[in-house]
């Protein structure tokens, strides 16, 4: 377990994300100057209820750790360049005063059931075949390949998922009951019934 600074914010942020925020309010602008002489890593989850700006929010208790690429100033704001890495879960909440910090425990890799592998890869391929533009069809044919060559088929299947959900139609909350995936089963129905909720919604919206 380890006490990050940690950065509420109005979206969630999946493993592999890359990360653009521009910091404004004073104590970011602060825990920014703290991070850039440290090893630039915050966790980040998800406002459930309440506002970015001033506090007195519901937070979630679940996100991710960010690195930090690159921080840009001008005029007392950051525009703040990274990328989201490991998913973690909050234990508890420390003082807000300077900014936000928690004590929080990365979270276990979910995991593969060996006897659903072919079967997941299947799912994922479906899932990105349905988005249908042009990075998910793209996705789609490397993990045919892939799936082929790559002796590490567990690595391979996370990626994947992780890759899958970054580039489904998905919305916050949904978002973070994907983070939430304890198993890599969970994880691959959750992402096909949002696929599924998402083509509904599509269709419904549909002028007749």
């Amino acid at each position: 377990m380890n006490t990050w600074p940690v950065f509420p914010l109005g979206t969630t942020y999946l493993p592999g994300d890359s990360v653009s925020l521009h910091v404004f309010e004073e104590r970011y602008v602060r825990m920014c100057a703290v991070l850039e002489d440290s090893d630039g890593v915050f966790a980040s989850v998800l406002i459930e209820r309440g506002s970015e700006v001033g506090g007195n929010d519901k937070r979630s208790d679940v996100g991710v750790l960010i690195q930090i690429d690159d921080l840009y100033k001008d005029d007392g704001r950051i525009l703040l360049i990274g990328h989201a890495e490991d998913v973690i879960t909050v234990i508890d909440w420390l003082d807000d005063d300077p900014y936000p910090q928690a004590r929080c425990r990365r979270s276990p890799q979910i995991q593969c059931d060996e006897d659903q592998r072919d079967a997941h890869f299947e799912t994922l391929v479906d899932v990105l075949r349905r988005i249908g533009n042009t990075p998910s069809r793209e996705l789609c044919d490397l993990i045919v390949t892939l799936a082929k060559k790559v002796g590490d088929t567990d690595l391979l299947l996370r990626e994947a998922f992780w890759a899958t959900a970054r580039l489904l139609p998905a919305g916050a909350q949904d978002r973070r009951t994907l983070l939430q995936s304890g198993d890599i089963s969970s994880g691959i129905r959750s992402l096909a019934e949002m696929m599924t909720h998402y083509e509904e919604l599509t269709k419904f919206q549909k002028p007749l």
